[in-house]
């Protein structure tokens, strides 16, 4: 594994190149203090506190969560339905050609073997 994390390729050229290099050390000064154990890391990691901000809670999201508006709730039922019904008809149109291909005499030039 250590092989492996030496044959990446060092990046810091690129983001000294995009102005990112001072940036890139507060983070990584962060990043390693949190790895240390100490109370707080790197902005932008997940916590304990995020995590269970009522918002974020599933639970609390609700129908509004997944269907915001009306119109987006009649678009995707509209959407579900004609799947449903295109599923359908393509099962149909299989299983009657299934058994169209064992009735020789109503193919006729069309049945091969």
């Amino acid at each position: 594994e250590r092989l492996a994390v030496e044959a990446l390729p060092n990046l810091t050229h690129r983001i000294e190149k995009l102005g990112l290099s001072e940036e890139y050390l507060a983070f990584k000064e962060r990043y390693l203090a949190w790895r240390k154990g100490e109370k707080s890391g790197a902005r932008g990691e997940i916590s304990v506190d995020h995590i269970t901000r009522p918002e974020h809670l599933a639970a609390n999201r609700g129908f509004a969560y997944w269907y915001p508006t009306m119109q987006e709730w009649m678009w995707k039922r509209t959407l579900s339905y004609w799947i449903a019904v295109t599923f359908f008809e393509g099962s149909i149109f299989f299983t009657i050609s299934s058994f169209m291909f064992n009735q020789e005499d109503a193919l006729g030039n069309y049945f091969s073997p």
